[in-house]
């Protein structure tokens, strides 16, 4: 099922990032529509910070991608021709580039990849799952709220901790609206800012063939539109 973060959402998702170390990969999913392979697969070779075109960032071609075969990875190159494209980029996600290039050059990593582990190395995607669920619940401050008032009242009612967690757990999915009432960013995956980009891109008047080159579908009839 695909989730969709609204513009309300973006903003209060993107300022619990500002303490992640992925903040600048989160934002630039959400402004090209970058899948996290491609990402991950993304190097400074392929990335253009300036432009001559007023209002433009630069531009990133996307010939590379990062997959996973058991525990480990690899750069591999696009499977279909589709994939490969040149997207461009705005000047706010020019500066999340550059702001990502000089907090790698603070960390005093090395590395040829614009989205690296501390080391260097190609990253994990289960990490970068746990870090936007770590990230939208942050951005969730009444939700907290509330399961920590919800702990301490069945603590105080001699109820153990490991059994009052998944009390809370099992009322907030079996109790309608309660979960939707408290939650100001739903939980979306990483691959869902993908999503999100395609539908802000839409709702901007994008023409459907262009999105479906930025995205690197393939254009069959009018599927794109009918999909977001």
């Amino acid at each position: 099922q695909i989730q969709i973060w609204t513009a309300e959402e973006i903003a209060l998702a993107l300022e619990a990032a500002k303490s992640s170390r992925w903040q600048h990969m989160i934002y630039v999913a959400l402004n090209t529509g970058m899948r996290i392979g491609e990402l991950a697969g993304l190097r400074w070779s392929r990335v253009t910070l300036d432009s001559t075109r007023e209002g433009e960032g630069g531009e990133i071609l996307v010939d590379t991608a990062m997959i996973s075969e058991g525990k480990s990875r690899r750069l591999h190159r696009p499977k279909t021709s589709h994939s490969t494209r040149t997207i461009g980029i705005n000047q706010d996600t020019r500066q999340a580039l550059l702001e990502q290039r000089e907090m790698l050059k603070a960390e005093g990593v090395k590395s040829e990849l614009v989205f690296p582990t501390r080391i260097g190395t190609l990253l994990d995607e289960t990490k970068i799952w746990a870090t936007m669920q770590r990230i939208i619940r942050r951005a969730n401050p009444r939700l907290r709220a509330w399961e920590a008032d919800r702990l301490k009242a069945l603590r105080a009612a001699g109820v153990p901790r490991a059994t009052a967690v998944e009390l809370i757990a099992e009322e907030l999915e079996t109790t309608e609206g309660l979960r939707e009432s408290l939650t100001d960013v739903k939980t979306i995956s990483f691959h869902d800012l993908r999503h999100t980009f395609a539908s802000m891109m839409i709702a901007a008047g994008i023409d459907v063939v262009r999105l479906s080159r930025i995205l690197g579908h393939e254009l069959r009839g009018r599927q794109p539109l009918i999909l977001y």
